[in-house]
């Protein structure tokens, strides 16, 4: 997905760098995937002329494109798990977000015991501008799984990314603690170390939201 963390920024008047350039920008929408080219694509490979499993899974960007052309190849009730989220990730570098964001969801729907589903969810739904919608679906989650710091962060991740209240930055400092606390040399996998967690958790201790 590219971007670290998206994140609403919490004081001009701290010290540089703000949390926005600790944590890495949000995700622009719309994707570039869903603007109108001004050139038409190419028509899709027949399938006798190399559409084939091997060629889709190497090209996210026709796989994307296969997917387009039928949304009913998507079906979670054909798959396994570790299938849903390797196509998610094949969607995701395709550029195809929203895409991404249907199959995760239809997967958490169909398999809701598993927890790598529901981080995979999470980020997609933070990158797309819905963390609302993403912290819904981590905060029980973080009850169930407590030992999981990738919940946790993506937890603080979704709060900071919401309004700038009080509130809020209380919740996401309390969830990024509790983070460093279960693993305090913690790496998310989009690129966040430990040592960024410390530095956006100084700035929400020394400055609150304004009442």
């Amino acid at each position: 997905m590219g971007a670290a963390l998206a994140v609403v920024a919490v004081g001009a008047a701290w010290a540089a760098p703000p949390i926005d350039e600790v944590l890495g920008p949000e995700t622009v929408l719309p994707p570039r995937a869903a603007q109108v080219s001004l050139a038409p694509l190419p028509p899709l490979p027949k399938a006798d002329e190399g559409l084939d499993p091997a060629r889709l899974a190497q090209d996210p960007v026709m796989f994307a494109r296969f997917i387009e052309a039928d949304p009913t190849r998507l079906n979670v009730a054909t798959m396994e798990p570790a299938v849903a989220l390797t196509l998610a990730q094949i969607l995701l570098r395709g550029d195809r977000t929203f895409l991404a964001e249907k199959l995760l969801w239809d997967a958490r729907e169909r398999w809701p015991d598993r927890s790598d589903l529901l981080r995979a969810h999470a980020r997609v739904l933070v990158s797309l501008g819905r963390p609302q919608a993403a912290v819904d679906a981590v905060a029980g989650a973080v009850e169930r799984w407590p030992g999981d710091p990738s919940l946790r962060y993506l937890h603080a991740r979704g709060l900071l990314a919401l309004q700038r209240t009080a509130a809020n930055e209380a919740a996401a400092a309390r969830a990024l603690e509790a983070v460093l606390e279960i693993d305090p040399n913690y790496v998310d996998p989009e690129g966040v170390t430990a040592e960024e967690i410390r530095q956006v958790l100084a700035r929400l201790r020394g400055q609150g939201a304004p009442r």
